[in-house]
């Protein structure tokens, strides 16, 4: 994958500062998959010093009623701060059910004893009166969740249609077996990082290298070993 961040600048002067003067007021984390297509956009804004009232009054009406599903049910981000805090007591959520969905209701100051500026007011059915701060892109959209989920339970009933029970669990679980052909194996683990390919007298060797030692051998089209 990979990434790109594009920073937003806000160019302010006054009487003490004549000259121009940039305020990084935002930024933009772009995903590509490997094809260069965009997967993801995540969004984050600097409100800690200060606030723009015309671009916090677009960020509400934007944002306000956006429904998120929860990715991480430790409540941790991958760098390892906390996302979700109780509104109330300001202290950090120590578990979120799996695909919990919450409902942004209001962008406001956050006086907290853990945490200090605008904030991202949340609501579910289960789990009320919560906020996060900047860390939206630690959650995924609703309606891309809902197609996501559907679009793979249409792959699945695929793998399963398209090469018996059996077979179609293994692809789905993410695991091969000796015999399966280049499409079966692509389908349960993707493609791979290299291939390295031969021919001879005794037909096509391919060598497929995956990350972390991983290796998929083919003879003719047809999984002969596996190294994982």
């Amino acid at each position: 994958y990979t990434y790109r961040t594009g920073h937003f600048y806000l160019i302010v002067k006054n009487e003490k500062y004549p000259t121009n003067q940039y305020l990084d007021i935002a930024l933009t984390n772009d995903e590509y998959d490997s094809n260069k297509n965009l997967i993801r956009r995540a969004e984050f804004y600097n409100t800690m010093e200060f606030m723009i009232l015309g671009y916090y009054e677009k960020c509400r009406q934007r944002l306000i009623g956006t429904k998120l599903v929860n990715k991480y049910p430790e409540n941790k981000s991958l760098g390892g701060n906390y996302i979700v805090y109780d509104i109330s007591s300001g202290e950090p959520l120590t578990s979120i059910p799996e695909n919990l969905v919450w409902t942004i209701k209001d962008i406001t100051l956050i006086d907290s004893q853990n945490y200090k500026g605008l904030g991202y007011l949340l609501s579910s059915d289960s789990i009320p009166d919560c906020f996060t701060s900047y860390y939206l892109n630690s959650f995924e959209n609703y309606d891309e969740f809902v197609k996501s989920q559907q679009e793979k339970k249409e792959w699945e009933q695929k793998m399963i249609r398209t090469y018996g029970k059996a077979n179609g669990k293994l692809i789905i679980d993410g695991r091969v077996k000796i015999g399966f052909t280049k499409k079966m194996c692509e389908e349960a683990w993707g493609k791979p990082n290299e291939i390295n390919k031969s021919t001879g007298s005794w037909g096509v060797y391919e060598q497929w290298v995956y990350g972390l030692g991983s290796y998929l051998c083919f003879e003719n089209g047809k999984l002969t070993s596996i190294d994982n």
